[in-house]
């Protein structure tokens, strides 16, 4: 059977040993409190790097819309890889500089060398951006963008390759600060399981970002993942609970999602 080739796209930062994860507001690290943070997200904020406190994302012409677009025009999914069934998620950093170029391109996450090298070509010839502002000035932000080279068969999606694509275009529109698109897209991922995307909601929820906020269906999202194994989901429920942060303080619950992020029990374990 022939297959087509489908291009996944979102834009997240690699934080540690197979971890992804967004400091949305507050630091993402264990002792943050509370832990408010995105899986598959990140704005970069240490001081070492380009564009600390940047009040504005680059953009690419068009949106969120447009990049994805242009993306699945110019990629060309390399025909030994496509021979050989390899698929995967290159991860390339790049640095949009004052005045929109794409610089500084590098693989940061490699899969196999005909991708990798396919990847770096793309950002070789990608457009300008819209540069990224700070106090109204242009500056120079960098980014980490994944490409997902993924072969489907003729067929329609899945509703799990659905759900991926969705999860992703909605990382895409929180990146570009449009909340309510990338609320729509992590919720449609979400009611087809997307465990990723249902922790997404639950910050969404959280912080009031996109919907109006809610903590008990921040909750609801939060369970849903973390019964899946999703840390993030687990770690924001403990400090939740642990801080009565929208809900009241129940040591107990806190505890046991504490206990289940450290891998201590797992989702068969009941609350005591």
């Amino acid at each position: 059977m022939r297959k087509s080739i489908s291009v996944l796209l979102s834009v997240l930062v690699f934080i540690s040993a197979g971890a992804w994860a967004v400091s949305a507001s507050k630091d993402c690290s264990d002792e943050a409190k509370p832990v408010e943070c995105l899986s598959g997200i990140n704005e970069e904020n240490d001081s070492t790097k380009v564009g600390k406190g940047v009040e504005e994302n680059p953009s690419f012409p068009g949106g969120t819309e447009a990049l994805m677009e242009w993306m699945s025009k110019n990629l060309k999914y390399p025909a030994s890889a496509r021979e050989n069934g390899i698929q995967g998620r290159v991860l390339v950093q790049f640095v949009v500089d004052k005045e929109g170029n794409v610089v500084e391109p590098k693989v940061i996450h490699p899969v196999h060398p005909a991708i990798d090298a396919e990847a770096l070509r793309l950002m070789s010839i990608m457009p300008k951006w819209s540069p990224g502002k700070r106090d109204g000035q242009p500056v120079s932000v960098r980014f980490t963008l994944p490409v997902s080279f993924k072969l489907f068969g003729t067929e329609k999606l899945s509703p799990e390759e659905q759900a991926e694509m969705d999860y992703q275009v909605g990382v895409l529109y929180y990146q570009q600060q449009k909340y309510e698109e990338a609320f729509k897209r992590f919720q449609a991922a979400a009611n087809f399981g997307h465990e990723v995307a249902q922790t997404n909601l639950g910050v969404l929820y959280m912080q009031g970002m996109g919907v109006e906020r809610n903590i008990p269906m921040a909750i609801e999202w939060f369970e849903k993942a973390a019964r899946k194994g999703e840390k993030k989901a687990q770690f924001n429920l403990a400090s939740l609970y642990h801080q009565g942060i929208g809900v009241e303080k129940d040591p107990e619950k806190a505890m046991y999602w504490a206990k289940m992020y450290k891998g201590q029990i797992n989702e068969t374990d009941s609350v005591k």
